[in-house]
């Protein structure tokens, strides 16, 4: 999955009736370990699903976070768990290889010759290698849009008018 991990975080958030958060945190907690994978990648020639992909790491930043939260602001913390949350949910959605999501206990994450953003982009979503993960992705960007669309103050107001207009 690459554009769908915000939306999928959204989805989520609204099924499991989990405290809305901004919707900048959302994204940024979900795209995460891409964020670090893909510039470690593109600088250490590595997969561009390394260690930030691994539940060691996931639970090392969940835990420092979390001890931070508590020391300094502990009114954080329920956006520290949160943000866990949305981490896990980016793992299981791009299901990373096993060597991968149990660095290091299976082994170290093998280099690659070069990542090219580029080619994954087209591999991706111009020859469909993945089709049922692309299906997945526009479900989420789909039900996305349609909830963000619904929450938005101009379709509650045309929905009261609606209403109200039938009960005249």
């Amino acid at each position: 999955m690459i554009a769908g991990h915000g939306p999928c975080s959204y989805v989520f958030q609204r099924l499991l009736k989990l405290r809305p958060t901004n919707i900048v945190f959302l994204f940024a907690a979900s795209y995460l370990p891409d964020f670090f994978d893909k510039t470690i990648a593109l600088v250490f020639h590595m997969t561009g699903r390394g260690y930030f992909h691994s539940l060691t790491v996931m639970f090392s930043l969940y835990a420092l976070t979390y001890i931070a939260a508590s020391k300094f602001r502990p009114d954080y913390r329920e956006f520290v768990h949160l943000g866990a949350i949305y981490y896990a949910l980016h793992l299981i959605f791009d299901f990373p290889d096993l060597k991968i999501i149990f660095w290091p206990y299976l082994g170290p994450i093998q280099r690659t010759g070069h990542f090219a953003p580029l080619e994954h982009l087209n591999n991706y979503y111009i020859l469909w290698q993945h089709p049922g993960m692309l299906s997945a992705e526009i479900m989420f960007i789909t039900i996305f849009i349609i909830l963000k669309m619904k929450d938005s103050k101009p379709a509650k107001r045309i929905f009261n008018e609606t209403i109200c207009d039938e009960t005249d």
